[in-house]
């Protein structure tokens, strides 16, 4: 069973924000995970490249422009859905024990 990543997180925010006019759920509908896919990783619009992938070459200094060349199947909303959902997954509250 295919399951939309952001129906998996909390909410955060209103429902407008939006990213270049797209609904935030809108964009985060961009990012799956299915447990026979790629371990139950979190997939771009169901391919077999996962978010961790994305994140990953952002942060070895990857321009979005060269992963969109380098990964013609891509687009633009699917790094901007990479990007919000690694936000949402960074923003958990933690409490501590006394």
């Amino acid at each position: 069973m295919i399951v939309p990543a952001w129906s998996l997180t909390r909410a955060v925010g209103s429902a407008k924000l939006a990213v270049e006019g797209e609904r935030m759920s809108d964009i985060l509908a961009r990012i799956t995970i299915d447990p026979d896919r790629m371990h139950g990783r979190p997939c771009i619009r169901d391919l077999r490249i996962t978010v961790a992938d994305i994140l990953s070459l952002l942060s070895a200094g990857q321009s979005r422009e060269t992963i969109l060349q380098e990964y013609p199947y891509l687009e633009n909303a699917d790094i901007d859905a990479v990007l919000a959902f690694a936000a949402r997954q960074a923003d958990h509250p933690i409490i501590a024990a006394e």
